[in-house]
């Protein structure tokens, strides 16, 4: 693992990050970065025209050997008939594409930039939709991002300013269309009145009303495992599963969604990102060597109230190219290979309701489900404030007593975002646990990189865990002084 990042190297992530990218120049040998662009409608289109001010962006879009624009249509719009017109006179790109029905959010073209800044081109990119549904929006918001997920650009329930324009979650124009983002608040108020006696004597009669329930919550702890199911060699991958007749959600949420690379796909950047308000998982891996199929490639917790089956999950493949960077036509197979559940379990509550006198006292009961017997949490973290932009660590457990969840890349490690693009890797065998991370942008201290279960035989302490420093440098390659502290608690 000791070579992972470097051989990988930080320019690669301008290319890889979140999502299947571009390849290189083979002719100039000057890299060149692919970037998608997505509409976030309300209503299906007849025609969408995308307008590009590529001279106010100062972007040059590169062209191949015969001087046509590398630009391509969206793969599942192609499947469905549509047609693609270009033109370009050296200021602005104008993309129109009709022929067919396209979905109010769906990804619609990608090219291949030799000069671009993202966030100037996203401000000068605009999109007209020719449509006649009620409702429909027919300038709707464009998403200019490496993701060929049309909703990458801004993340509209978590709080953070994803695409670093300065506006958060539905303050983005990207959410405008959001279903979050567009709901009404309805406010109650009540009158409480008293009246007093003058009688001497008073008798209260208080009753006091009790509602037991019991519910099912999503207790069925269930692995799905993803697998590339034909003969392709692939370099890079993203699929979308969308999971609204399954019986429950994943485990995590947003970009800590609890999901991994499996060994078949070797040494690959993984990302996922779990969009919950509309049941999308969207996986993307990409690697220096490719993988071929058939092979299992990752696998996500999912948590479900009953035994989940293939049918409740629907893969869409979103892109491939194979380990030179050219795209898959057709798209090559995504399926659900097996799915493991382990429970259940079952919940009661008990509720009370507020007594029927004047004065009232009320009475809250927390109840706390019992830890599981030998469940721990172990925690790394970065204790001091030093900015890296690699850093990969080897975690000793020999004298810990028990062992990681899961083994090799399928290890159960929490994925923090801040922390950057993490790789991990349980060796049973010798007793250790590889963790990694790469920050383009640089991530800085103190901060929580992060937690992995460990299934324990008696109580352990962080004393159990030795850390050695594999790897630590600073976005331009400089070596820099890491400290890393360690906490073990048990799992609730």
């Amino acid at each position: 693992m000791n070579t992972w990042f470097r051989k990988l190297g930080l320019s690669v992530l301008a290319v890889t990050l979140a999502g299947v990218l571009g390849g290189c120049d083979e002719n100039g040998g000057n890299a060149l970065l692919r970037l998608f662009f997505g509409i976030n409608g309300s209503g299906n289109c007849d025609r969408v025209i995308v307008t590009v001010d590529l001279a106010a962006a100062n972007a040059v879009i590169s062209r191949d050997n015969e001087g046509a624009l590398e630009c391509v249509l969206n793969a599942q719009l192609a499947a469905a008939g549509c047609d693609l017109n270009l033109s370009e006179d050296g200021n602005t790109l104008t993309a129109t594409i009709d022929a067919c029905t396209i979905p109010a959010v769906t990804g619609l073209i990608s090219c291949l930039f030799e000069t671009v800044d993202i966030s100037a081109l996203q401000g000068e990119t605009t999109a007209q939709c020719d449509c006649h549904a009620p409702g429909c929006d027919t300038h709707p918001p464009v998403c200019v991002s490496p993701d060929p997920d049309p909703t990458a650009c801004e993340d509209c329930n978590n709080g953070v300013d994803d695409d670093g324009n300065g506006l958060v979650d539905c303050e983005d124009p990207n959410c405008r269309n959001a279903p979050n983002c567009n709901t009404t608040t309805t406010t109650s108020s009540s009158t409480t009145s008293t009246t007093q006696s003058s009688t001497t004597t008073t008798s209260t009669i208080t009753t006091t009303t009790s509602t037991t329930s019991t519910t099912t919550p999503p207790n069925l702890d269930c692995v799905l495992v993803f697998r590339l199911n034909d003969d392709s060699s692939v370099g890079a991958l993203q699929w979308d599963t969308a999971y609204d007749s399954a019986p429950g959600g994943f485990a995590g949420n947003a970009g800590d969604v609890d999901c991994a690379a499996l060994p078949g796909a070797g040494d690959v950047i993984f990302s996922a990102n779990d969009k919950e308000t509309q049941k999308v998982l969207t996986i993307g891996m990409t690697g220096v060597e490719g993988f071929t199929g058939p092979v299992d490639i990752a696998q996500c917790r999912f948590m479900a109230t009953v035994p989940p089956v293939a049918g409740d999950y629907d893969i869409t493949v979103v892109d491939a190219s194979d380990p030179e960077g050219t795209p898959i036509f057709p798209l090559p197979p995504v399926i659900l290979h097996s799915i493991t559940c382990q429970g259940p379990t079952t919940t009661t509550s008990t509720t009370l309701e507020p007594p029927t006198t004047t004065t009232t006292e009320q009475q809250v009961t927390t109840t706390t489900e019992p830890t599981q017997a030998g469940k721990y949490t172990v925690t790394f973290s970065q204790t001091n404030a030093t900015t890296y932009g690699a850093l990969q660590l080897t975690i000793g457990y020999g004298n810990a007593p028990g062992e990681f969840t899961g083994t090799g890349a399928t290890v159960v490690c929490t994925k923090i975002s801040a922390a950057g693009t993490p790789a991990y890797n349980d060796n049973e065998v010798a007793d250790t646990l590889g963790l990694g991370w790469i920050s383009l942008d640089g991530s800085t201290g103190p901060q929580t990189l992060t937690v992995c279960d460990f299934d324990a035989t008696s109580t352990p302490v962080p004393g159990d865990f030795s850390v050695t420093i594999e790897d630590a440098v600073d976005p331009d390659f400089n070596p820099i002084t890491v400290t890393i502290g360690v906490a073990v608690a048990p799992k609730l």
